[in-house]
């Protein structure tokens, strides 16, 4: 797992990006880093399902054929059957290109928080902090009730 340059900052959080062609990769990096997340990309589908099992990312960005294809994507796999106690604390975004950037239903159908198309990474900081906050605001209240129970 590489890890974005510049000064580790205590409590910053993490983002994962798996993404395969270098300049839509240098593209969500920027956009990331430029959010204040710490940048780990993972180079291969293996190191990125171990990544997320070894950290808490606060969110994903993943392209639908990282890894060679859509249909043998095994990161998307994994996140898609995710505990939903580990799966509701990561923000998903995937990009794709036949896809239309915050297609509400197709990010449903998918199993995701966003989508984004790839035509519009050059806007991904601005999606991503929409997303986010979308995705803080939805599950607030949850997260909150969680651990008024003790449960989190």
């Amino acid at each position: 797992m590489e890890s974005a340059e510049g000064e580790f900052v205590e409590n910053q959080q993490l983002a994962l990006v798996c993404v395969d062609h270098p300049q839509q990769l240098a593209a969500v990096k920027a956009a990331l880093v430029a959010l204040g997340y710490r940048v780990h990309i993972a180079t291969q589908p293996a190191r990125a399902i171990e990544g997320l099992r070894q950290n808490r990312y606060a969110v994903v960005i993943l392209h639908e054929e990282y890894g060679g294809s859509a249909e043998h994507n095994l990161v998307f796999q994994a996140i898609q059957s995710m505990v939903m106690a580990l799966r509701r604390h990561l923000c998903v975004g995937l990009i794709g290109q036949h896809v239309r950037t915050f297609d509400h239903m197709m990010a449903f159908v998918k199993s995701v928080n966003f989508v984004v198309a790839e035509r519009e990474l050059s806007k991904l900081k601005a999606i991503v902090a929409q997303a986010v906050s979308e995705n803080d605001q939805f599950y607030r209240v949850f997260r909150e009730s969680l651990r008024e129970a003790g449960k989190q």
